[in-house]
């Protein structure tokens, strides 16, 4: 029995899979370009009660997920995981076209 046979796989494995790995994605995007707008206020000087909101809100949003996602187990984790890496790449990519 092969490693990469296709008959083998477990599909509900590989659509969990999917799911946490889109569900990174998206917490990623989300954490991300919260953070690109926190440091946007900071450098124009925005209201610094707002800085600190959406910092613990980001903070404890992102905590939060992974700790939950962390319960399901190792691969879930993994998954989420390379979401929000690639999410983080997709974010740079897009405030570095907006950056003046």
């Amino acid at each position: 029995m092969s490693f990469w046979s296709i008959t083998d796989w477990d599909w509900t494995m590989v659509l969990g899979f999917t799911v946490y790995f889109c569900a990174g994605l998206a917490l990623g995007r989300i954490y991300f370009h919260v953070l690109w707008r926190s440091t946007e206020m900071i450098v124009a000087n925005g209201r610094m009660w707002m800085i600190l909101v959406l910092t613990i809100g980001r903070l404890a949003l992102i905590v939060g997920a992974l700790i939950a996602v962390s319960l399901q187990g190792a691969a879930p984790l993994l998954a989420t995981a390379l979401g929000i890496g690639l999410a983080r790449s997709w974010t740079l990519r897009v405030t570095s076209e907006e950056a003046p």
